[in-house]
């Protein structure tokens, strides 16, 4: 292999700045957000029941909410959803609480 006969050319002062100002431009517009693949893969995780945000088996469930495996009602799975919806709030609450602090420590120091 010769390293030798592979050069890189010289770029002119017009071009190297528009090749930088493609990356940057192509930097701006990466998307690092949350994206769902597969929308059924979705529902099905929404619909399962969850204790303390994690999901949880039938036992586990039946355990924590009083349920018994005859008897499930609409209003259950409401109760189970708002389980849920409780629980990521108060993590983004106190997620938020301890960033705050955090930056306190920081700028007192």
């Amino acid at each position: 292999m010769e390293i030798s006969s592979f050069k890189v050319p010289r770029l002119s002062a017009e071009e190297r700045t528009a090749k930088i100002n493609r990356y940057l431009k192509k930097r701006n517009m990466r998307n690092f957000g949350k994206k769902i693949k597969y929308a059924c893969r979705k529902t099905l995780a929404d619909s399962r029941p969850r204790v303390r945000g994690r999901f949880a088996k039938s036992d586990e469930f039946e355990e924590t909410t009083g349920l018994r495996s005859g008897h499930h009602d609409d209003e259950d799975d409401d109760d189970v959803y708002s389980m849920s919806t409780q629980t990521q709030e108060f993590k983004v609450r106190r997620a938020v609480a301890e960033t705050k602090t955090h930056r306190l420590v920081i700028h007192s120091v």
